[in-house]
């Protein structure tokens, strides 16, 4: 998997990160490992909603945002950055 973090992202787990994953796990383990991996990424491990993640971080796949319980594959390619809002 190659997880690319983006604006403040990258000055926690600089700008690309190759995991070799198993198999699927959740968007939710995922959090979960870059926590153990950069301890910057905790708070984001102990959001336990999708709208407590989406209003701190966004993960995207094909440019379509994660849920916490969709699987993500060794495939996969992640993009970590910061929601977009507007009005």
């Amino acid at each position: 998997m190659r997880i690319s973090f983006l604006g403040p992202f990258a000055e926690l787990a600089g700008s690309e990160l190759e995991l070799a994953l198993p198999g699927s796990i959740s968007l939710r383990e995922l959090i979960a490992e870059l926590a153990v991996r950069f301890p910057g990424f905790a708070r984001y491990a102990a959001l336990d909603s999708d709208h407590g993640l989406s209003a701190h971080v966004c993960f995207l796949r094909q440019g379509r945002p994660l849920k916490l319980a969709e699987r993500v594959q060794d495939q996969d390619q992640i993009q970590v950055l910061l929601p977009v809002t507007g009005g």
